[in-house]
């Protein structure tokens, strides 16, 4: 676990230790990380709707619990953690279910055929009626009309 997480929850766990100290007779002693306000589990909904508050705050008033996973797994996948460890965190069986459903999000997964295409393709010049040309040998002789399209007496008419 992150340093800093770690830190988080040593504070998140003071606090809740004063609470406790200050409720005691009302408070239950779950060994809950997260609890309401008396101990007990905290319900799915208000979890939902605590979400959707921060959310809102935030500027992203669609954001869902699920999304903060997506979130954590662009921020590591990001920062060049190996596809395997992630999976591992997620709890994935096979880290080739975090690839299935994050490749879009790995660095490098941009497509990048058009550009290696354009590259290629700067090599070679298409004139309108002599064909494919070297770029080379194009920029050496500017005259790349080697090729006569108007002679006639290489067509057949009889």
């Amino acid at each position: 676990m992150p340093a800093v997480a770690i830190e988080v929850l040593r504070r998140h766990l003071d606090g809740q230790d004063e609470h406790k100290a200050k409720f005691e007779e009302i408070c239950e002693d779950n060994n809950l990380v997260f609890a309401d306000d008396i101990g007990r589990f905290i319900s799915p909904m208000k979890l939902t709707r605590t979400v959707k508050t921060l959310g809102i705050r935030v500027g992203h008033p669609n954001m869902r619990d699920h999304d903060l996973r997506h979130f954590h797994v662009s921020l590591v996948l990001e920062l060049n953690v190996p596809i395997a460890e992630v999976s591992a965190r997620l709890g994935h069986a096979d880290p080739s279910i975090t690839w299935k459903e994050y490749a879009h999000m790995l660095p490098g997964s941009t497509p990048r055929a058009p550009d290696a295409i354009n590259t290629a393709m700067k090599q070679f010049r298409v004139d309108a009626g002599t064909g494919v040309s070297n770029n080379a040998d194009a920029e050496d002789n500017d005259d790349s009309s080697d090729i006569d399209t108007e002679d006639d007496s290489l067509i057949d008419t009889d």
